[in-house]
């Protein structure tokens, strides 16, 4: 029997995303060791899978964060924002990554 690790990482990964939501909603601020550790625990779990998705991954979500401080660089989205919605891209597998991005468009415009 195996020790289940990747469930482990993906909980600690979310607890990171849970804390930065905490303290984005109390100061507007999204603390760059939060989003370190949603990139190191989603990347640990992606790694401990199997295989080299991880490397699909992380390049998604390299190229996602490029796009993304652009557009922090003009004011359209905040720096934390693009920060951890790209460490957080390195949770999904790289087939789900653009029904991720969807998701949360949706979402924040519902909220806004």
């Amino acid at each position: 029997m195996t020790f289940p690790l990747t469930p482990i990482l993906e909980a600690l990964a979310l607890t990171g995303l849970g804390l930065a939501a905490i303290r984005d909603i109390g100061s507007r601020i999204i603390p760059d060791s939060l989003v370190i550790w949603v990139l190191g625990a989603g990347l640990l779990a992606r790694i401990s899978a199997g295989g080299w998705l991880w490397c699909a991954s992380l390049a998604i979500a390299m190229t996602t964060f490029v796009g993304l401080a652009y557009l922090a660089r003009r004011d359209v989205i905040g720096g934390g924002d693009a920060k951890m919605i790209s460490a957080t891209l390195v949770l999904f597998l790289p087939a789900h990554a653009l029904v991720f991005l969807l998701a949360m468009s949706l979402a924040g415009g519902a909220i806004a």
